[in-house]
């Protein structure tokens, strides 16, 4: 377990944020000083901080007397044993986390469902990407509060919902005469929890390849959690990038295929750059911090092979050299 270590704060005003009804475990657990940046040992960290109040307030009462006003009635009834007073603190704050829907509780089991992947999703990678929760601990509130997630539409499917998310490409003149390129995440909600998301090939084309896609989401389940920072850092395989380096649409002929012609040309003629931009289905989308979709490739014009990805797509900034990967890569996603 990481350690935690309380601040130097001592009095009542550390009494007051201990023991005010209606405060949160990690309002709390900060009030006190207690930090962490992995989220088991950040929810042990809240129970153990709530310990730690009420041990250490016990122990001044003892000394100074208490104001007992800001304590719930439940924890200040003296004739409780102090053994069942901490138990009761334990119960308390547990039920908060479960009661309240806490988004660090849920991306916690969320981690831990990472960390046995096959276990607990599944994938169909045959047409797009597919996948799809098993056991689904994520909420729409959480991802609409916390991850800024605003479709630009909701549908009704039987009992779920769907929410569309989508981004058009850029009109070019060599575009004329077929449909707007877009790309496109589904997301479904079945009693308010998600349960699947989905993406068809052109959303890999324009932002990653699908193997990379999916060794990531593999990876995050062993990553280092930095909470402070919301981000969620792991390691990708040589293994996992030589396959990606592989991908269909990595050459100037899929690139073609699936994204249509370059909004503009740049670049060199032995290294040629492609760039896309795709604009937000509407003012109103948002898919976390991510606005428009921007990538860029560069080309070996004798083989005609994506050297380099490089941009900024709806799950953050990507830049895979296509021609490094002995040595594996690493992750850095945005919580």
């Amino acid at each position: 377990m990481q350690s935690l270590t309380p601040s130097d704060r001592t009095g009542t005003a550390g009494w007051e944020a201990c023991a005010t009804p209606g405060r949160t475990p990690e309002p709390l657990a900060h009030a006190r000083g207690y930090t962490t940046g992995d989220p088991l040992a950040g929810a042990r960290g809240y129970i153990q901080a709530a310990v730690a109040c009420r041990v250490e307030k016990d122990n001044s009462c003892a000394k100074t007397g208490c104001r007992r006003k800001l304590e719930p009635a439940i924890l200040s009834r003296p004739s409780m044993p102090p053994r069942t007073r901490v138990l009761l603190t334990i119960g308390l704050v547990i039920g908060l986390l479960l009661c309240s829907g806490c988004v660090y509780l849920h991306l916690l089991q969320l981690k831990l469902q990472l960390a046995d992947f096959d276990k607990n999703f599944e994938v169909d990678a045959r047409d797009g990407l597919t996948l799809t929760f098993k056991n689904p601990v994520l909420l729409d509130e959480d991802v609409q509060s916390f991850f800024k997630w605003t479709p630009d539409t909701r549908k009704s499917v039987g009992m779920a919902e769907r929410w569309h998310f989508r981004w058009v490409k850029d009109r070019v003149a060599a575009d004329s005469g077929r449909p707007p390129v877009e790309l496109a995440i589904d997301a479904l909600f079945s009693e308010h929890k998600l349960v699947r998301l989905s993406a068809p090939e052109a959303f890999f084309a324009a932002s990653m390849p699908k193997q990379l896609a999916l060794a990531a989401i593999r990876s995050l389940g062993h990553a280092n959690v930095d909470k402070e920072k919301r981000r969620a850092d792991s390691q990708l395989s040589a293994s996992d990038l030589e396959a990606a380096a592989a991908d269909r649409f990595l050459t100037e002929n899929g690139i073609l295929a699936a994204l249509g012609a370059p909004v503009e040309k740049r670049g060199t003629a032995t290294a040629p750059e492609w760039w896309y931009h795709f604009t937000p289905g509407s003012s109103h989308q948002h898919f976390g911090d991510g606005g428009a979709v921007d990538m860029t490739f560069t080309l070996d014009a004798s083989t005609h092979r994506v050297l380099l990805m490089k941009g900024k797509t709806a799950f953050g900034s990507v830049v895979f050299d296509t021609t490094k990967t002995a040595q594996g890569g690493n992750v850095q996603a945005g919580i």
